[in-house]
């Protein structure tokens, strides 16, 4: 596992990045082309666990339409699909989608372009269909891919619950064990901090966080057993990485029995 392409704009991408839902025009094709030749040094990191898409055709059926979106998606004309291969333990691929997807979400913002986790409300069978998805293989996530207007929709404002969409948990509610936060060096706080603004499902933030400040290491775990809790553990510890390059620490992440450890190199 590791960050491509590490620069400021993915660290700063992290604050300024919100779900949008109403797109005015598609990418231009420059981006499209350095988003496809993004996702595939991602699928080359991945080693085959993930396998990240971008396709300009077919979007419309995939997000138009109240039966396919609920009418919650309007002018997508491009979209990204997250895949995962399903062998084994499934959780950790769906956790892995979550940590290679957020990457390449995070550079589609910093290339301006709009986008938003979808895990339900498209058409699965058409885009499964476009993303040409194998036996093996599972269709976690889509995302959305365009050029947003400078403010939100009214559909955007009543589905994300405009005035509380940014809503976070205080950090200390987020630690198993909040009397070490005090002894964490400053890489491990950006960190912690970088992951308490993740996005999560309605903002669930289903991860808790146990410290260790003396072996330079954080543990990240999700909170119950739900579908897309292993995704937002994945977007939370790319979360947690990023910070910590951006610091100029570099570490390897290490997995048991579900829990993630990040532990300083």
């Amino acid at each position: 596992m590791r960050i491509v392409g590490m620069d400021p704009q993915l660290y700063a991408s992290m604050e300024s990045r919100i779900s949008r839902r109403t797109y005015t025009a598609p990418p231009e094709c420059a981006r499209l082309e350095e988003l496809q030749r993004y996702s595939e040094e991602l699928n080359t990191a991945a080693d085959g666990a993930v396998r990240i898409g971008v396709w300009a055709e077919g979007a419309d059926e995939v997000f138009g339409g109240l039966t396919n979106s609920y009418g919650m998606f309007s002018g997508v004309q491009a979209f990204a699909a997250f895949i995962g291969r399903m062998e084994g333990d499934e959780r950790k691929a769906k956790a892995l989608c979550g940590y290679y997807g957020e990457q390449f979400v995070l550079k589609a913002n910093a290339r301006g372009l709009g986008t938003c986790w979808v895990a339900g409300t498209f058409d699965k069978g058409m885009a499964k269909k476009i993303a040409g998805v194998e036996e093996g293989e599972k269709l976690v996530c889509v995302v959305p891919l365009g050029i947003v207007p400078d403010s939100f929709s009214l559909r955007e404002k009543v589905v994300k619950g405009f005035s509380t969409a940014r809503r976070r948990k205080p950090l200390e509610q987020l630690l198993r064990n909040p009397e070490e936060l005090a002894a964490a060096p400053d890489w491990m706080r950006s960190a912690l901090e970088a992951a308490r603004i993740a996005p999560s499902a309605v903002n669930l933030q289903p991860w808790r966080f146990t410290l260790a400040p003396t072996e330079q290491a954080l543990t990240v775990q999700a909170e119950g057993r739900a579908e897309k809790e292993p995704v937002d553990l994945g977007i939370a510890m790319a979360h947690v990485e990023i910070a910590a390059l951006q610091a100029g620490v570099q570490g390897e992440w290490s997995e048991e029995a579900g829990a993630w450890t990040f532990r300083r190199a």
